[in-house]
């Protein structure tokens, strides 16, 4: 019986120490780890040391947010005050006659222009005979050659020339305008108007040029 008295003795001991080591673990490391520990150096002086190993706990979700949030505010603000981008306006040239011709691998539009020119004729600048005060008469006549052909075939005819008789009395750019036959008598009547000679129209004192209408007829003896 003694024997198991003192089994139950060691027994309550050892979970009575158990229960203070415990106590003291949970109680008094804690306090420990925030006290200054002092000790020292070989030089005489006296150094702290901080027990407390622990890392600070990590700052709110609210705090880490922060700054997201400021440079999504930036952009926003940066897109707000950016000046607008400029669009060029586009034209569209209607393309009307127009051909197209490749060289190699390069396209040439090439357009169909006309030229208009103002016309040098003296028929553009020159009085009609009802313009003139005096019209021009001829002073010096040639008789046209009949042709071998219609002298053989024993034909007649006419020629209506037109003409500009310039200010020196010259026939300038002479054209037929009517013949009958048509053209059996055009080239002599033009190669005889060539000689002739006329006096220039007068209007307010003055030579003019003057249009003229010439007949020529070719008859048979």
């Amino acid at each position: 019986m003694a024997i198991l008295g003192l089994r139950k003795t060691s027994f309550l001991a050892s979970i009575f120490s158990g229960v203070l080591v415990t106590t003291f673990l949970f109680v008094a490391l804690p306090l420990l780890s925030q006290l200054h520990v002092t000790h020292t150096t070989r030089g005489g002086g006296i150094r702290s040391v901080l027990l407390n190993n622990r890392k600070p706990p990590p700052p709110p979700s609210e705090e880490r947010d922060k700054p997201r949030e400021q440079k999504l505010v930036r952009k926003e603000i940066q897109k707000k005050t950016a000046p607008p981008q400029r669009t060029q306006p586009k034209f569209d040239i209607p393309k009307v006659g127009l051909s197209v011709k490749s060289i190699g691998t390069v396209a040439i539009k090439i357009g169909t222009v006309r030229d208009f020119k103002v016309s040098n004729s003296l028929f553009m600048s020159a009085f009609s005979l009802t313009e003139v005060d005096q019209p021009p008469r001829a002073i010096r006549t040639f008789p046209p050659q009949y042709p071998y052909i219609a002298r053989r075939d024993n034909i007649q005819g006419r020629v209506i020339l037109k003409f500009v008789v310039d200010t020196d009395g010259l026939a300038k750019e002479a054209e037929v305008e009517a013949s009958e036959p048509k053209g059996v008598f055009d080239e002599a009547a033009l190669k005889a108007l060539e000689r002739y000679r006329f006096k220039p129209a007068v209007k307010n004192g003055k030579p003019v040029m003057c249009i003229v209408r010439l007949p020529i007829s070719f008859q048979l003896n």
